[in-house]
């Protein structure tokens, strides 16, 4: 499965997928239009939904763009529906097996409905696509429909505004190799086959953030934010925070230029150390407060929740917040404490952009232990993260 920021990880075994589907795609002669193989679904009522309506709360979930994180849908954070409402709409019940993707440009996710705990119902800005045709195997419709090439052409059909719909017909219209049955399956056991590679080298990825979590637990007992213990020290005493954003603008002096602008887009779920941004500003769209130096720790406020650190001088794009280190705290040792209270972030989302508020943030207590154990653990960090490099480099 083809999976968006999934870190290094699903990057390397999607490059596997994306290889034999491209051989697929230069082999095969004869194509299959999307709308010939596919069902495309999507909500074809209005309903207005009130969380605090006693019809909208019971055992169904509310499954939108923001759901949709990583290639996979996070049903943790789906909104709740009640039964007349999910079935109001048979057009927009979501089944396993279903690929989801929104219709806007504000949202760019692509996921496979996989583990439903509950009944699901989609929400006004998703489409669903359902194999329809028997010629197809459903698995090799979706293995082309959460391919790179796919996404791309998604992404160009519904532009770049919150506000710039689909063109359904376009997709509809969109080709994809129409392979006979015995390469389908071929592909599908191969993708299948890469998908069992890349479990076990998650695991062992995930060994080293247990190994530092480990460390940090040495250096500090109590690591769990959630505790806010009044020892601790508020991150604004002992922290700056640029807090202005570069605007989002299609005006080529705020998007050309040298200047990196670093946005939610650009720290994904493993992110370390940003070295490089999808967008430039100029000097003119530069704005002095958002401008932070190398080693800067970088906090996505959004609902991606991504931690890193600016490997350069950079702009903080929009939902992205500069934290600047004072004397008495290492920003490796934050970036690894924020890291590790993903959750707890979370908790500190506020309003319908569910966006973290700088306030809050200040207000946020931390422990802070002596400079030199924040040091040492930095440096056991970095020689970390590097014996992890050097390990999938050889994968």
């Amino acid at each position: 499965m083809t999976t968006e920021d999934g870190g290094p990880v699903d990057e390397m075994f999607d490059a596997f997928i994306e290889s034999r589907l491209s051989e697929l795609y230069g082999g095969c002669k004869a194509r299959a239009a999307l709308g010939d193989v596919c069902e495309l679904r999507y909500r074809t009522r209005q309903l207005h939904y009130k969380a605090s309506d006693p019809e909208t709360a019971g055992d169904c979930l509310l499954v939108t763009g923001a759901d949709i994180k990583g290639g996979r849908i996070d049903y943790t954070g789906c909104r709740r529906a009640g039964e007349a409402y999910c079935h109001s709409d048979p057009k927009a019940i979501v089944e396993e097996g279903d690929v989801l993707t929104s219709m806007y440009g504000g949202s760019r996710g692509i996921a496979v409905v996989s583990g439903l705990p509950m009944p699901a119902i989609a929400g006004a800005n998703l489409l669903a696509f359902r194999t329809r045709n028997d010629d197809f195997d459903s698995e090799y419709v979706r293995r082309c429909l959460l391919s790179l090439d796919f996404r791309h052409f998604l992404n160009a059909t519904r532009g770049r505004g919150v506000t710039d719909r689909l063109n359904l017909d376009a997709v509809r219209g969109y080709e994809i190799p129409a392979a006979d049955a015995e390469d389908q399956q071929l592909f599908v056991d191969f993708a299948q086959q890469v998908d069992k590679a890349r479990e076990v080298a998650r695991r062992l990825y995930s060994c080293f953030d247990d190994i530092v979590g480990s460390k940090l637990s040495e250096t500090i007992p109590d690591t769990d934010l959630y505790l806010q213990k009044d020892s601790w020290r508020r991150l604004g005493d002992v922290a700056s925070i640029a807090i202005n954003a570069v605007p989002i603008t299609n005006d080529h002096d705020l998007t050309d230029g040298d200047t990196m602008v670093v946005t939610s887009a650009d720290i994904g779920p493993d992110a370390f150390t940003i070295h490089d941004t999808k967008r430039r500003t100029s000097k003119s769209g530069r704005l002095s407060n958002s401008l932070v130096e190398q080693g800067t720790v970088l906090l996505s406020t959004g609902l991606n929740g991504g931690v890193a650190l600016a490997g350069a001088e950079m702009c903080c794009g929009t939902h992205v917040l500069g934290i600047k280190c004072g004397q008495d705290v290492d920003s490796l040792f934050l970036y690894a404490l924020l890291r590790q209270n993903k959750e707890y972030l979370g908790s500190l989302r506020r309003g319908p952009s569910r966006q973290i508020p700088v306030k809050n943030l200040k207000d946020m207590r931390i422990p802070v232990p002596p400079i030199e154990k924040q040091r040492e653990f930095a440096d056991f960090l970095r020689q970390t993260l590097k014996a992890r490099e050097s390990f999938f480099d050889t994968l």
